[in-house]
């Protein structure tokens, strides 16, 4: 059924970017496990024995800032792995992982991870440049909150789910997920009010398109990022290096 499921993977997933074989010595190495919609695979201060592979469903990463508001830090969609921050150094989980709906994940112990990337060299490399690219998103996203109106903070956030996991219908693009306003609101530091605004404004600009809950971008280029040639690049090559979204 794992080996079945790895057909409808997207392109940005993890288990995509290994070869056949080092894919399935990585899932023999996984315990399956079901988790309910919100129910919790681990919280912050738990110890960071596993790391897992989501094999169906949404998994949401986040944590809560002093003030008691939730911070969303990425999503995890089907063919990630997740729950690696802390595991190759023991230290506690620093975040929350929520599932976003009934899920089915694959949990690998930490010391049979650990004996996998030292067998298989390639693997290892493409798990640092996921690390790599996460650590470049959540820098660039803090220098968003900073330098950013939310209009083009928005605007941003679509993109990056378009390079993600974005399915081109001529000329749009189709974000073949449900995301309420709520949670992008969560991922950009605003609120779900001002969330509704601006993709109103971008419905009656001809932008985007919703329908059935469903964003597509009708005009992408719009989208792109414009702050500059270097910064664009970082942009584009964090988007393809790793399947989060923030």
């Amino acid at each position: 059924m794992v080996m079945e499921n790895v057909a409808h993977l997207n392109n940005a997933s993890f288990l995509l970017r290994l070869n056949e074989h080092e894919r399935a010595e990585l899932l023999k190495l996984g315990k399956k496990q079901t988790f309910r919609r919100n129910e919790i695979l681990f919280h912050a201060g738990d110890a960071s024995d596993y790391a897992y592979i989501l094999l169906d469903g949404r998994v949401k990463i986040y944590q809560i800032a002093s003030y008691g508001k939730e911070v969303i830090l990425w999503f995890c969609f089907p063919g990630e792995l997740f729950g690696l921050s802390e595991i190759f150094n023991g230290e506690l989980r620093e975040a929350h992982a929520e599932a976003c709906r009934d899920l089915t994940v694959l949990a690998i112990a930490y010391s049979d991870l650990r004996g996998y990337v030292a067998q298989y060299p390639n693997a290892a490399m493409h798990i640092i440049d996921m690390l790599a690219g996460r650590v470049r998103i959540l820098s660039n996203s803090m220098l968003n909150l900073v330098a950013d109106d939310v209009n083009s903070r928005v605007m941003k956030l679509l993109y990056r789910l378009a390079k993600c996991y974005g399915q081109q219908q001529g000329e749009a693009i189709r974000l073949p997920m449900h995301l309420t306003h709520q949670e992008l609101a969560d991922m950009i530091g605003t609120s779900r009010q001002t969330v509704t605004v601006v993709l109103g404004d971008l419905r009656r600009q001809g932008t985007i398109e919703i329908r059935n809950h469903m964003i597509s971008i009708l005009q992408p280029e719009r989208m792109k990022p414009s702050d500059g040639a270097a910064n664009h690049t970082h942009f584009e090559q964090s988007a393809s290096m790793t399947g989060i979204a923030i």
